[in-house]
């Protein structure tokens, strides 16, 4: 005595649940960005600490992550593609936007591929006070 509606109900609860199960285990087994990049090659443009975005020219998701950025008011540096592909490549930055925030001793403290979320927009902040 199935209705319509409950067999919606229950398709409705069995993808949200497969939805839920695939973020999770796409959070746990994605490997994790290294941190431990050695940073020399940004010194010839960047003082530190800094937070610096590297996009291109072409890149549609890098104008809301500098947006976002300038209204948060927070102080950053691009780097793009096209005018600095070689140390792009030595700092290994695999995708576009990258938005780093190195410290004073040019340490990465946060690495985000992609955009940039509430919290990691408050950490920015909280680290370009220092």
């Amino acid at each position: 005595m199935w209705s319509c509606v409950n067999s919606q109900l229950l398709l409705g609860i069995i993808l949200g649940a497969a939805l839920l199960i695939g973020l999770v285990a796409r959070n746990l087994l994605a490997p994790r960005k290294r941190l431990d990049i050695n940073t020399e090659a940004l010194r010839s443009f960047v003082e530190f600490p800094a937070v610096v975005v590297f996009g291109s020219h072409d890149c549609v998701s890098c104008a809301p992550v500098i947006a976002a950025l300038h209204k948060e008011g927070i102080t950053f540096r691009e780097l793009s593609w096209e005018k600095n592909a070689r140390q792009i490549e030595e700092l290994q930055i695999l995708q576009v936007p990258t938005t780093w925030a190195v410290d004073g001793d040019g340490r990465i403290r946060l690495a985000v591929e992609g955009p940039l979320t509430k919290r990691q927009l408050r950490t920015l902040k909280l680290q370009n006070r220092r």
